[in-house]
């Protein structure tokens, strides 16, 4: 027979079992919601960080276009440029979020940009911002990287001199310091874009466009290609230089008889610079010098005249170069303490006698135009290179890490990113 208190017992121990079975469900499954909360929460905060983080880095090259443009001028403030751009939207249409800008030393040669993306905006409740912080530099273009000569269109040799190579940051041409890498390249694509005649001699490569060919290809001993493509940016004078006053009164050097002068370093604007019969200019660097031209020159040699480099020494010319007679330019033997930049004005580079050059020559727009028998040591670029006479070239091969600015046009130096 059943008893009635062991049956009660019975429900008693179910019942208990039941709440039990369903406590630990409901623990079971608010862990899980829980869980599922926090994952989405954290996804959330992971995805809202991501495109954050985008959109500043988007606010970067925004700054940095509107550096290169010149239309920062547009933006607010004055010694801190400002810009916020809102609702900014994927390709689908779907709202990202806002940028905040701020562009410090707009004017220098570093500028430092700061952009805060805000997901999903600046003023929206819960909203989280990424900040990536820039210093700019600017972009430099490497010209004297392919060898001794580079010519836009061509290079032309009816010579009997050669080239080879050497390395300043070892010492001086010769003896073991004689290599040969001395290179010649040219953009041109048509045929015979590098003509080679007389007796010269090529040390090295020879590298023309993609349509060029080489005429006299038994002059050369290393290799003959035709993938070259270089960038010849424009240089463009500093604006610190082209505001200066000219030197003196009439910003005319002028030196006659057999006299010297030296300038001391610093930051020079010229009209000419004229040496003549036994004359020597001494320039000491640091220094940045822009010459404008004056009756059709800015840097005029003849006779035996020395212009010395002592340090590092930049030239800016807006007119014609003429080099002649004997004598040297920068006799102190390191190429790249001579750099001479032509700009847009520099349209003719001529150099003749038996003059001795250590220099760098950069002038995108120019012919350069190089006889008698002289030596160089350093590099030429060019629009077109016409060479003839006796003279021997010497690349130094330290100037494949000279760099040159180019105008308008940025890199970034050192980059931050925070929450």
């Amino acid at each position: 027979m059943n008893d009635p208190a062991h049956r009660k017992n019975e429900r008693g121990s179910a019942l208990i079992a039941a709440l039990i079975s369903s406590s630990l469900l409901f623990i079971t499954s608010a862990s899980y919601l829980l869980m599922v909360s926090s994952e989405y929460r954290l996804n959330h905060r992971s995805y809202k960080s991501a495109v954050a983080i985008n959109l500043a880095e988007g606010g970067v090259d925004y700054a940095v276009q509107a550096l290169e443009s010149g239309v920062l001028s547009n933006w607010s403030g004055t010694n801190t440029k400002t810009k916020t751009l809102y609702s900014l939207q994927t390709a689908g249409g779907n709202n990202m979020g806002d940028v905040s800008i701020e562009v410090t030393d707009h004017d220098g040669d570093n500028p430092i940009v700061k952009s805060t993306g805000h997901v999903p905006g600046i003023a929206a409740s819960g909203s989280m911002s990424r900040t990536v912080k820039v210093r700019l530099a600017p972009r430099m273009t490497r010209p004297f990287d392919d060898g001794v000569m580079f010519g836009d269109a061509s290079i032309w040799d009816v010579g009997s001199g050669y080239t080879d190579s050497y390395d300043s940051r070892i010492g001086l041409y010769g003896g073991d310091n004689v290599g040969s890498n001395g290179h010649v390249a040219t953009n041109g694509n048509a045929a015979g874009a590098v003509d080679l005649r007389g007796s010269v001699k090529i040390n090295g490569n020879v590298i023309t466009g993609p349509q060029g060919t080489v005429w006299g290809a038994e002059h050369v001993t290393g290799t003959i290609s035709n993938d070259m493509a270089k960038e010849l940016p424009e240089v463009e004078v500093p604006p610190d230089l082209a505001a200066l006053g000219y030197w003196e009164e009439f910003g005319l050097l002028t030196i006659t008889g057999d006299t010297s002068y030296t300038l001391e370093p610093g930051n020079y604007k010229f009209k000419q610079i004229k040496m003549t019969a036994g004359t020597a200019l001494t320039i000491k660097g640091p220094s940045r010098i822009y010459i404008t031209g004056y009756l059709g020159t800015t840097l005029y040699q003849v006779g035996t005249t020395n212009l010395i480099c002592d340090g590092q020494v930049t030239f800016y010319m807006d007119d014609d170069i003429k080099l002649a007679g004997s004598g040297s330019t920068n006799i102190n033997g390191i190429p790249s303490e001579c750099l001479i930049l032509g700009a847009q004005g520099c349209e003719d580079i001529d150099i003749t006698g038996s003059r001795a050059m250590w220099a760098a020559v950069y002038a995108p727009n120019a012919k350069i135009d190089v006889g008698g028998s002289n030596n160089i040591y350093g590099a030429f670029v060019g629009r077109k290179i016409d060479l003839h006479g006796t003279t021997d070239y010497h690349y130094d091969e330290a100037l494949a890490e000279a760099g040159i600015p180019v105008p308008s046009s940025y890199e970034v130096a050192y980059w931050q990113e925070k929450e």
